[in-house]
């Protein structure tokens, strides 16, 4: 339901995710790049010469390349698992994921892009030593294998045997001559100096699965709640998800994605049954949920699809409170409840603006962008 504000110099951001992510590997993966493409020329007759300008690639272009692909598949079985070993989500999704937590304020990621029914949010981990004893103490022999990076299953199972282990310093100091595999260098991988997490999955707008192409492209990423992600949308299109048709105005990574003035949320009071004479006041509306309907009016029809793909008619009615309690404030405190408030106070910091504001707390909902913000806003501008 939100479109992604990327920052004013959307290169400059493009270029940075292309140092951080990829840093010296992206080299490499424009020479395999360019071998694979060279050697089927369904690759080379459809697809760019460099690799970036896949990576980097708007989302309107990623669709070509997602449209193209599928229409092409039956030509690439032979050549799949290159395609997937080149655009290696799995071995950079630590790094992506790393890249979102540290841009989140640049992105405003707050609530999910997709409901706005949950916060998404970064964050530090305090007791990031405590954290990483617990994995030296718990993990399973193929989980901590994986984690400490070693190939030396021996050296694995000579640390499960030493457990518990009550401190970083007495671990390091217990095996500072173990030998590890070449490349790894010792329990770098476990005690990072990055204590950096995450409360939120990042989508592929377009099914990685469908089209491994995409599978790191910077536009192709949404941040979003579990529910929407895993739940609901898993490898599903954005568009004519029957058929398999994506629309580039449909996916919050879009400059067009416009949900926003394209739907509208509204409250439908239920009409009054024979033997009821009058219908409930707004300002009690609250007290009377059975007798508000949560409606969806889509200006662009094109929309409905988003609102049947993340079920948002169906999880909104389960939250209709959260506009009943909106409704009933309006209703309450109207401009000329509001002038009689100031004007009693006769104090110049309780202006009407200023009332309002601590009231309705626009400008504060701007800054938080809390759950809900765009059922609070329709339903406040609606006359």
């Amino acid at each position: 339901m939100r479109r992604i504000n990327y920052p004013e110099n959307l290169r400059s951001f493009k270029k940075d995710y292309l140092v951080s992510v990829y840093k010296g590997d992206i080299k490499e993966m424009q020479r395999r790049w360019k071998d694979l493409r060279n050697s089927n020329p369904f690759l080379k007759n459809n697809f760019p010469k460099r690799l970036v300008k896949i990576i980097l690639a708007d989302y309107s272009k990623l669709i070509i390349f997602y449209e193209t692909y599928i229409r092409l598949s039956s030509n690439l079985e032979g050549i799949l698992t290159e395609i997937i070993n080149i655009f290696n989500y799995k071995k950079y999704q630590p790094s992506i994921a790393n890249f979102f937590m540290l841009n989140s304020a640049k992105l405003d990621i707050t609530t999910c892009f997709y409901c706005e029914t949950s916060f998404i949010n970064a964050y530090e981990v305090d007791n990031y030593e405590k954290e990483c004893l617990a994995k030296l103490n718990c993990l399973p022999f193929d989980k901590l294998k994986a984690t400490l990076q070693t190939k030396n299953d021996d050296s694995v199972r000579a640390i499960m045997a030493s457990r518990p282990y009550l401190s970083v310093d007495e671990f390091n100091k217990k095996w500072k001559s173990l030998k590890w595999s070449r490349k790894a260098k010792k329990f770098e991988s476990i005690f990072k100096p990055n204590p950096l997490r995450n409360h939120f999955d990042i989508d592929h707008v377009l099914d990685k699965g469908s089209c491994p192409l995409v599978s790191l492209s910077i536009m192709n990423f949404v941040p979003c709640c579990q529910v929407c992600n895993e739940k609901l949308k898993r490898s599903l299109v954005l568009g004519d998800y029957l058929l398999g048709k994506p629309k580039e105005h449909l996916s919050p990574s879009s400059p067009n994605y416009d949900f926003d003035n394209k739907v509208i949320l509204r409250l439908e009071p239920v009409l009054p049954k024979a033997d009821e004479i009058t219908s409930v006041d707004p300002a009690y509306a609250i007290d009377f949920p059975e007798k508000f309907n949560l409606k969806f009016d889509f200006v662009d029809q094109t929309y409905e699809w988003i609102a049947d793909i993340f079920r948002l008619r169906e999880r909104y009615n389960f939250h209709k409170l959260e506009g009943l309690y909106w409704l009933s404030m309006k209703a309450k405190y109207n401009d000329s409840s509001v002038e009689l408030m100031s004007n009693a106070l006769s104090d110049p910091n309780f202006s009407v603006t200023r009332i309002k504001e601590d009231i309705f707390r626009e400008n504060y909902d701007k800054k938080r962008h809390p759950c809900f913000l765009k059922l609070k806003k329709d339903i406040l501008s609606i006359e």
